[in-house]
């Protein structure tokens, strides 16, 4: 090791390291030269000390993308984002943390993937379904505690039986789609999907084939069926099937159910309505998605009948 000394006089000289710490005369001066060695430099702490880790963000993101879009089917992003945290963090474990919220993006993109599949193809094993048309109808919900909804129409006035606690009426949106003709009265059971609407049909004749025809017309364009269809006033997608019911004489009704798939989901749907000349009257339809529609029927027929 050698010792390089610069003199006051501007002399330079390479000392070897025997001299250090003893004073040696300028060749040129005759100055006495210091030869202390320097004094090193304190070295910063290195990097991956714990006192600068820092939050993975990967594990950031997990835990957000799987909170936020979770419900909507893309938790699995969550859960990769979460992966590749905890990997990253494995790695790296002095210059990176998050190892909890990366778990926790992982178990709840998890979770809610879980949630949104069953919702998706079974949506009433978790209620989901139940709990969206809640907050679908939540402003248009109108429950009483009579066992009759009185409502007044530019035709008439209606009474129309409410079947259970469990039915609700349906009031009608302050503005309905221009090729939507509003529904008289529209009774609605959240929990099982079902519905019963009143709906006024204007009669020319008194041929049943015609007035069948008419029905259907009203049908295809009532709110009931756009409500369904979720159709925002478009024109019903599929064919009305035609109505093949029968007659009862004695109560002067005609009757007839029918299968339609609306919105990705059939129902079978109700119809009935009186079999006199009248050129006024109403038809009663109610829908229920077809594996409810037995248990269903009952209080069917209980909107139908006049309240006592």
């Amino acid at each position: 090791m050698s010792l390089s000394v610069t003199c006051q006089c501007g002399a330079k000289l390479e000392l070897d390291d025997a001299f250090v710490g003893k004073d040696v005369p300028c060749p040129d001066c005759s100055r006495p030269l210091a030869t202390k060695l320097p004094v090193p430099q304190p070295v910063p702490p290195p990097l991956d000390l714990p006192d600068y880790r820092r939050t993975s963000a990967l594990a950031v993101y997990s835990f957000t993308t799987s909170l936020v879009l979770g419900f909507a089917g893309f938790g699995i992003i969550g859960i990769a984002l979460g992966m590749y945290a905890l990997r990253a963090i494995g790695q790296r474990p002095r210059k990176l943390s998050g190892v909890k919220l990366a778990k926790a993006g992982i178990i709840i993109g998890s979770v809610l993937t879980v949630l949104s599949v069953v919702q998706y193809f079974l949506p009433t094993v978790a209620g989901l379904d139940r709990l969206l048309r809640e907050f679908k109808f939540v402003d248009r919900l109108q429950y009483t505690n009579s066992d009759v909804y009185k409502v007044a129409s530019q035709q008439r006035d209606l009474s129309v039986a409410r079947p259970s606690p469990a039915w609700a009426r349906l009031k009608t949106p302050g503005k309905l789609p221009e090729n939507v003709w509003a529904d008289d009265i529209i009774l609605i059971n959240v929990a099982r999907d079902a519905f019963v609407s009143y709906q006024n049909v204007q009669f020319t004749d008194d041929d049943l084939k015609s007035r069948l025809a008419k029905v259907a017309e009203r049908f295809s364009k009532s709110e009931l069926v756009n409500l369904l269809g979720q159709l925002d006033g478009i024109p019903m997608p599929v064919e009305m099937p035609e109505l093949k019911g029968k007659n009862d004489e004695h109560l002067h009704l005609y009757e007839a159910t029918f299968e339609l798939r609306l919105a990705g989901k059939t129902r079978r749907f109700l119809l009935q309505f009186p079999t006199g000349k009248d050129a006024d009257v109403i038809v009663k339809i109610a829908a229920a998605p077809r594996n409810q529609f037995d248990r269903l029927e009952e209080d069917f027929r209980k909107a139908f009948r006049k309240p006592d």
